[in-house]
């Protein structure tokens, strides 16, 4: 409990502080990346990331093969610093760049459960959806933006999807949109079979057989989050593009994820993955809409990090594994060598 509550403070003192909006930020920035980097055993896959970095065994992606590969001769706790750093990096210049309230951002960053709770586990999908976000916020230098697209699909092969930002969104109207909503969430259990049917055979077809075929998490929580956010920004399409012109591209962003999302529900570890791809652009229209409804600031920033803390609470109680996943929260100040040594003992089995 004591560091989740020291990160708490540290956020709310950093944000309070009497500070320029810029240092502001990438303080923010600096006690989201320190949390996240100084972790351990906390997230699902950390000891499996151990087990790879300790063995030969490396992920196909070159981002993420080349960082265990340093780590492997330099410390596991190498990769987790690195990926942290660049993820956090990723997320707080993107949100400096397009957000009229960065800071109400990263709190949404800090508090949605598919965002910064979901990217301490999935570090690869995390890595890529950061970047990802820099080719949407500098969509309009097109040397930057095929740069990191690249690097996302560097990071995780699945984020070839968001070659889709290359669509003429600002060409889509609303009406348009969501007839593609609606069409979506009816094609949503034909869409996974009819796809496997036309797909070479390949690794491609493979994953997308193992995610359609196996049991994997994800639940009615999560589809009622994306939906209702989908709607709240229905709503308020119209009063966004008053603020300016420039959310048109952010609000279809969310509606192609949200259309992707339908599509692939068959399997909604899957649907939320590629989702968050194009639902990241929320980060740019959440604090907008913050200010639409006149919610007081204070208040957003609690209930932010109270859903943070649901989401540890729902991961805590549904834990039916041997191993800590998320609570209580340690670093490696709270580990003793003997015990860090069994448990690395214990991931290279």
């Amino acid at each position: 409990m004591f560091w989740y509550l020291l990160f708490f403070i540290s956020i709310l003192t950093v944000t309070y502080r009497r500070i320029s909006l810029r240092n502001k930020v990438y303080c923010l920035g600096g006690v989201v990346f320190l949390f996240s980097a100084l972790r351990y055993g906390i997230s699902y896959d950390y000891f499996l990331y151990i087990r790879y970095i300790l063995s030969d065994y490396r992920h196909i992606e070159p981002i993420p093969a080349l960082i265990e590969e340093m780590a492997h001769y330099i410390g596991f706790p190498f990769f987790f610093v690195v990926t942290s750093f660049i993820t956090t990096f990723c997320f707080v210049k993107g949100v400096k760049k397009e957000s009229i309230h960065p800071i109400d951002s990263i709190y949404f960053y800090i508090g949605c459960p598919f965002l910064f709770f979901n990217y301490i586990s999935i570090v690869r999908q995390a890595l890529a959806t950061g970047f990802i976000l820099l080719a949407m916020t500098y969509g309009c230098e097109k040397k930057l933006k095929i740069i990191f697209l690249l690097l996302a699909v560097c990071c995780h092969f699945s984020a070839i999807s968001a070659l889709l930002l290359y669509l003429p969104v600002n060409k889509f109207s609303k009406r348009s949109m969501l007839q593609l909503m609606f069409v979506s969430l009816f094609l949503g259990t034909l869409f996974i079979s009819l796809l496997m049917d036309v797909l070479p055979s390949g690794y491609l077809s493979f994953k997308l057989n193992q995610y359609a075929t196996e049991d994997m998490a994800g639940g009615r929580i999560w589809r009622i989050l994306i939906y209702s956010l989908t709607i709240i920004v229905i709503i308020n399409h119209n009063k966004l593009l008053s603020i300016r012109s420039t959310n048109k591209y952010y609000i279809n962003y969310v509606y192609i994820g949200t259309i992707l999302y339908s599509l692939l529900s068959v399997n909604t570890h899957m649907a939320v993955r590629i989702y968050s791809f194009f639902g990241i652009a929320l980060l740019i229209l959440i604090p907008d809409i913050v200010r639409i409804y006149r919610i007081n600031n204070f208040f957003y920033r609690i209930m932010c990090i109270a859903m943070f803390c649901v989401s540890v609470w729902g991961a805590y109680v549904t834990n039916d594994r041997d191993i800590i996943v998320f609570y209580p929260f340690r670093t490696y100040f709270d580990v003793n060598l003997n015990d860090m040594a069994n448990d690395i003992i214990e991931a290279s089995k």
